[in-house]
């Protein structure tokens, strides 16, 4: 996980859209932890194909 602080312009026009993207990099990273997805060529079209299904 990036330890960088990131600050948002937090409004009701985007709270939704920051949700999901902090939620998608937390995800993220638990699969990367878990093994799901290799640090490989293989295991980025498998990243992207599982993103594009739950899109």
């Amino acid at each position: 996980m990036n330890d960088d602080l990131v600050v948002f312009d937090l409004n009701e026009r985007n709270v939704d859209q920051i949700l999901e993207q902090e939620l998608l990099d937390v995800f993220d990273q638990v699969l990367a932890d878990a093994g799901v997805f290799k640090d490989d060529a293989a295991g980025e079209a498998g990243w992207q194909n599982f993103l594009a299904e739950i899109e």
